[in-house]
């Protein structure tokens, strides 16, 4: 079984793109629309890795980090619009593993994906899927 995925994205195309890309590379993705929703499947399942945009519906990417880090280190991989420096630091010090700009492109997503999820805890190649 592939690493689980859990893509938190409000632009349908995008999360669509990334779920359909990241399942036929041999990961389980499950997906989010908005913040509440996103909130709810962070408390009924593990995940080995996040990718969250920030700007959601009803609760910020910001506040699910936050949230997230009081009670785990699952790797959050952040997809933003948002360009400022400040933002892109005080993201990462919430708490991100990494933050990539949109637009972005789906094998440099895969590639970081590949390089959090193996400094991860419990990324002991036991069940990584190797991509080669």
């Amino acid at each position: 079984m592939g690493k689980k995925i859990l893509i938190v994205e409000d632009d349908k195309e995008i999360r669509t793109m990334l779920a359909s890309f990241l399942g036929q590379k041999g990961y389980e993705v499950w997906e989010a629309s908005e913040g509440l929703d996103a909130s709810a499947k962070l408390k009924e399942k593990q995940y080995d890795l996040i990718l969250m945009d920030l700007m959601l519906p009803f609760i910020s990417g910001e506040l699910l980090i936050k949230e997230l880090r009081k009670t785990c280190q699952t790797p959050v991989i952040v997809l933003s619009a948002k360009t400022m420096l400040e933002t892109r630091l005080e993201v990462l010090r919430l708490g991100a593993d990494d933050y990539i700009l949109k637009p972005f492109d789906l094998n440099e997503v895969l590639v970081r994906m590949e390089v959090v999820l193996r400094r991860s805890p419990g990324a002991d190649g036991d069940s990584a899927k190797d991509s080669r």
